[in-house]
């Protein structure tokens, strides 16, 4: 039986071993390396040719979004599978080159379902159930204020200055304060804070 071949990145042991416990439980899933080290993990893909990377988003020494842009630079041809918490969101980490996004809390199943769809060779990404109930909820919201991509642009920037923001996005300091009042009056609040809060109710923060 030839064996689905899977490489995990996670920071915490106990988590690593959890997870090898429950794929090795499985006749035809095989764990051929394990690393707590963000640095490591492209060496391990190119010297054990995984078919799956289960990669934790938030490793110690590296951010997950780099270990995914330096597996995909390298050409290593691995299928990304990320694990990422409630505040993650799949859409950055599609984006970013993963083929797929699952909650750490997923079920066994959902890992399974998930390892296995995404050695199947089908066309799309993975997206657990629970992850995409919350993006439906954030794109409902997104569209009931009738917020455009710079709105969120700026949502997402409104902890900085407007002259920072000027500067993130290439826009006049006028340009953002116009922006910003548009913004608020989409959302019905008056202060930072209150679009601060708006955001995070709605899951887009």
């Amino acid at each position: 039986m030839n064996r689905i071949t899977v490489l995990i990145a996670d920071e915490h042991e106990m988590a690593r071993c959890g997870m090898k416990q429950w794929l090795e439980s499985e006749l035809d899933i095989s764990v051929v390396a394990e690393t707590s080290v963000g640095a490591h993990v492209l060496q391990l893909a190119l010297e054990r040719k995984p078919q799956i990377l289960l990669l934790d988003l938030h490793l110690p020494d590296k951010n997950g979004y780099d270990v995914i842009h330096e597996i995909r630079a390298a050409g290593a041809p691995v299928s990304i599978l990320v694990m990422g918490h409630s505040e993650d969101r799949s859409r950055a980490v599609i984006e970013a080159g993963a083929n797929g996004f699952l909650f750490k809390g997923e079920s066994r199943d959902q890992f399974m379902s998930a390892i296995r769809w995404a050695v199947s060779g089908r066309h799309g990404v993975w997206i657990s159930k629970a992850e995409a109930a919350l993006q439906q909820q954030v794109d409902r919201a997104i569209a009931t204020a009738h917020l455009t991509r710079t709105d969120l642009n700026i949502l997402r920037l409104l902890h900085l200055k407007n002259s920072e923001i000027s500067a993130k996005l290439s826009l006049s300091v006028g340009t953002v304060k116009n922006h910003v009042t548009g913004l608020y009056s989409k959302l019905g609040v008056n202060t930072r804070i209150e679009a601060f809060r708006w955001g995070h109710s709605k899951g887009i923060l």
